[in-house]
């Protein structure tokens, strides 16, 4: 029980440790300015555009710089989860492994012995001579 407790607590500790020390470098003011970046220079994209088909490359662009920025986020916050999913895998296999600690006795069926039998009145020790009881 006791080596449990110590693994639980170690594993929580790395966790912890993990999710602080391995915070996402691009914070939510770099993501919130990338994105006011990318719409201001979509309406000025905008505003100069004659036609549907100037407009659908516009949009593209847009769609271009946004698929960036999402990426640049996923893959500073990808190496923090990885790593949790580590720690995660760590812990159920110990959970597995390590013995639960003290088990309860099981409640199994007497045996034949500890039964006790009634005997028949038909049982030859009952009876005298074999006889059947009148």
């Amino acid at each position: 029980m006791i080596p449990r407790i110590i693994a639980g607590v170690l594993i929580a500790a790395a966790a912890a440790a993990i999710w602080i020390t391995m915070w996402p470098s691009a914070g939510a003011g770099t993501a919130k300015s990338n994105l006011a970046a990318i719409q201001s220079a979509d309406q000025v994209n905008q505003l100069t555009t004659n036609g549907a088909a100037q407009q659908a490359v516009v949009n593209g662009w847009t769609t271009r710089d946004l698929l960036v920025a999402m990426a640049e986020e996923e893959k500073a916050g990808s190496d923090r989860t990885t790593a949790l999913l580590g720690i995660g895998v760590i812990g159920i296999a110990l959970a597995i492994m390590l013995p639960a600690g003290r088990r309860t006795e099981r409640i199994l069926a007497p045996t034949a012995q500890e039964v006790e039998v009634p005997q028949s009145p038909w049982s030859p020790s009952n009876t005298a001579g074999g006889a059947a009881p009148s």
